[in-house]
């Protein structure tokens, strides 16, 4: 998948960590069902940093797994318009693509997208909680 090469605590760079630790608390906001704050953390994620790479992907796929399709169409566009190589912003564009009403698609591709979302979360999750200590 697009998760090759994960960040690391000693990879984010100082004026990266701010951004980071928003995206961490907006992905374990949304691990633990804390729907309201998941949406005022991405959109202060997104107003403070609207060109980070992968923010709007994150939030994408928050959007997705929570059953906004066209929101989060959109929000992958973003992505892919800021950064056209983000490879999994393109899979999971390919998904939505897949997916779209009137087309049918089996559960193979929906469990797909859903264990990838999930990759993300983990991900996230951890290095918002090195960073947070």
């Amino acid at each position: 998948g697009g998760m090759s090469r994960p960040l690391r605590p000693c990879g984010v760079r100082p004026g990266q960590r701010v951004c980071v630790l928003m995206a961490g608390s907006a992905a374990f906001s949304w691990m633990s069902g804390q729907n309201a704050k998941v949406s005022a953390t991405f959109g202060a994620l997104l107003d403070r940093y609207p060109s980070a790479s992968g923010v709007h992907y994150l939030y994408a796929t928050y959007l997705l797994s929570s059953n906004q399709q066209d929101l989060g169409k959109a929000e992958l566009k973003r992505e892919l318009e800021l950064n056209p190589a983000h490879s999994s912003a393109n899979g999971t564009m390919a998904l939505v693509l897949v997916l779209a009403p009137g087309r049918t698609a089996g559960a193979t591709v929906v469990a797909l997208f859903r264990a990838e979302a999930a990759k993300i979360l983990v991900l996230i999750g951890q290095l918002w909680l090195v960073l947070a200590t």
